[in-house]
């Protein structure tokens, strides 16, 4: 992976959930957004609102990025078999503080933290334990009952939905409204001509604009 997350010690949280899933189990690669909306609705407990998801998995908050999750998964070293094992890290700005943050470089969707939002100083120790609570409750509401039950809280969660965005899958750029996540997990966008681009991967590489009327 080529993704870093900058972060200070002992101001923030930094989680990581190791756990196997069984091959049966549909849509595996969704589960970091149940942990995203997981470290959502941890953070409306203390009374942070304002929080949204931008898809897939990023946690946002006044445009800016709060929350990052990066997850990796394999087959060998002594997992069992039929299993996937998952390590899912997250990491949360919570108490890093404005001139923390300039030393991490993002044009688009630039750092912030609950306390440069907020003015509020969390205690991590909490913010963490009940983190490690809700996701591992909506983790085995996942593995029992899928994931189509979470898709109407994310979309409530989405930032950008009903906004005209620009999104790239690696080869071609796109241009067109943000509708939402369909039952797959996967970002519909409904483009000019009328048709609407499903997709699997991508990424948000334009400022948020309104959408034209």
């Amino acid at each position: 992976m080529t993704s870093v997350w900058i972060s200070l010690p002992r101001v923030n949280v930094y989680a990581s959930f190791a756990f196997c899933v069984p091959f049966t189990v549909q849509h595996i690669p969704n589960i970091t957004q149940i942990l995203a909306v997981s470290a959502i609705d941890t953070l409306q407990k203390f009374e942070v609102n304002d929080l949204y998801l931008k898809w897939p998995n990023d946690i946002v908050m006044n445009n800016r990025k709060l929350g990052g999750i990066l997850a990796q998964s394999t087959t060998g070293g002594g997992v069992p078999s039929g299993c996937l094992a998952i390590v899912a890290g997250i990491g949360l700005n919570i108490n890093t503080t404005a001139d923390d943050l300039q030393v991490i470089q993002r044009p688009i969707w630039p750092a912030t933290s609950v306390y440069v939002e907020t003015g509020k100083q969390l205690h991590v120790a909490a913010v963490r334990q009940l983190l490690i609570e809700t996701f591992t409750n909506n983790l085995s509401l996942f593995l029992q009952h899928g994931y189509q039950q979470f898709v109407p809280r994310i979309n409530t969660l989405l930032a950008l939905r009903g906004q005209q965005v620009r999104m790239s899958d690696g080869e071609v750029e796109w241009e067109g409204v943000q509708q939402g996540v369909t039952n797959d997990g996967f970002l519909e966008l409904s483009l000019s001509d009328g048709t609407t681009k499903t997709f699997v991967s991508a990424e948000h590489i334009h400022d948020i604009r309104p959408v034209r009327q």
